[in-house]
């Protein structure tokens, strides 16, 4: 039974919670790959996809945090719902390659503009409300869920719509959601810690952001860690349709398969809110299985194995992503909160990018099952990361001044 407290902030944040699912509902999330083949793309024409709307996104995130930093966050949020429209309307509209690079670059400006910028609200609610943010994957876990039950719920119906009416109305009928998302972002009450600061130059609010990210050895662990977890979850996002594709799935089957996979969206927020990941032991039993999975990508050739696999990966990298953004948050001041977040996803664009040139380049040479490999080496090296930033000893720098914290993410 909740609190009046906790009753209180899930109820500030229920318009928050609705504008997310409603982003969620995105029909052609589940067939685009399948329709970019139909297009004319092939695997490292998926890959160049992928790196293209990726440098579209490398450009735009930075500006895009600190402009809600300086604006408002949820009006970067509407502007973010505008642009997911126009993409769906442009992919619809595509008879071209071309075309639908223009379409993905729109989604990468959406993108761009919705990394870092939930999370931060969320963060600076609590504060707001409580005066800390210890329940922090409580309510950031319940953004992740709300999005996860749009977008299982548009994965099954838009995997019926592709079946029956064909892949381009999938497109055209995710235009309203993204639309009508902009109604419950306008009631949400948006905290206003990030406004009690004064207004510096812009020159300075940059300088400002990426000291204050880079000025502790832990921090910089934790950045590292965000950008290598969420590369590993856009590898299983962005490429789980070409084993689906190898494997010959039918139609229907996408709906399906795409609706269990992103069922681990909504999972992995309950996973970070329950789990007591920052613990070591914890963290690398989570991360061990999370290996298991990644090899059997390699060697699984049933589909709903395969489908499993990626379900685990996925699951296990949405709750290190919250946890992580926890620990970021944790160590930075309000007013360069939502900058930095979308600066790790900067970040983590220079790591895709040629990422995904390379899965794309394996999987058209050598097969899906060679680029697997390259999951494998991501997820060791998420593994040695969260291994050092989660070592006995690792502390992490107290925003007021002094260091006394036990270690990161530690609830004292």
């Amino acid at each position: 039974m909740p609190t009046s407290l906790q009753a209180q902030i899930l109820k500030r944040l229920a318009p928050l919670y609705v504008a997310s699912l409603l982003q969620g509902v995105v029909l052609w999330y589940n067939i685009e790959k399948l329709f970019m083949h139909q297009l004319g793309f092939d695997d490292a024409g998926i890959g160049i996809m992928v790196a293209a709307y990726s440098a579209v996104m490398l450009i735009v995130e930075t500006p895009s945090g600190i402009l809600a930093d300086r604006w408002s966050r949820k009006g970067v949020l509407v502007i973010a719902s505008v642009a997911l429209a126009i993409s769906s309307i442009l992919g619809g509209m595509s008879h071209s390659i071309s075309m639908y690079l223009l379409s993905a670059a729109c989604w990468g400006i959406f993108f761009a503009l919705y990394s870092g910028t939930y999370d931060s609200i969320v963060y600076d609610t609590l504060l707001e409300t409580e005066g800390h943010a210890k329940r922090y994957e409580f309510y950031y876990g319940r953004v992740r869920i709300a999005d996860s039950v749009g977008l299982v719920g548009s994965s099954l119906l838009g995997g019926w719509i592709a079946a029956h009416f064909g892949v381009r109305d999938s497109y055209y009928w995710s235009v309203l959601p993204a639309l009508l998302s902009i109604v419950p972002l306008i009631m949400f009450r948006e905290p206003k810690l990030h406004k009690k600061h004064a207004i510096i130059s812009l020159t300075h609010h940059i300088k400002d952001t990426f000291r204050a990210m880079t000025n502790h050895r832990v921090l910089v662990l934790i950045l590292s860690g965000l950008v290598l977890i969420e590369a590993l979850s856009y590898s299983m996002f962005e490429f789980a349709q070409l084993w689906w594709i190898a494997l010959a799935f039918p139609v229907a089957a996408f709906g399906l398969s795409n609706a269990f996979l992103l069922t681990a969206i909504g999972v992995g927020g309950w996973v970070a809110g329950r789990l007591k990941l920052q613990k070591l032991t914890v963290m690398l039993a989570a991360v061990g299985v999370m290996l298991a999975a990644a090899l059997g990508l390699v060697v699984l050739h049933s589909g709903w194995l395969v489908v499993a696999c990626q379900v685990v990966i996925a699951t296990g990298t949405v709750a290190l992503t919250v946890l992580f953004t926890r620990l970021l948050h944790d160590g930075l001041p309000s007013r360069v909160r939502a900058g930095a977040s979308s600066a790790v996803s900067t970040l983590t664009r220079v790591v895709i990018i040629p990422f995904a040139l390379l899965f794309g380049w394996i999987s058209k040479e050598a097969g899906i099952y060679s680029a697997a490999w390259t999951v494998v080496a991501l997820m060791l090296a998420v593994i040695f990361v969260a291994a050092k930033t989660l070592r006995p000893g690792a502390r992490l720098p107290d925003i007021t001044g002094k260091d006394t914290l036990a270690g990161p993410g530690y609830n004292k």
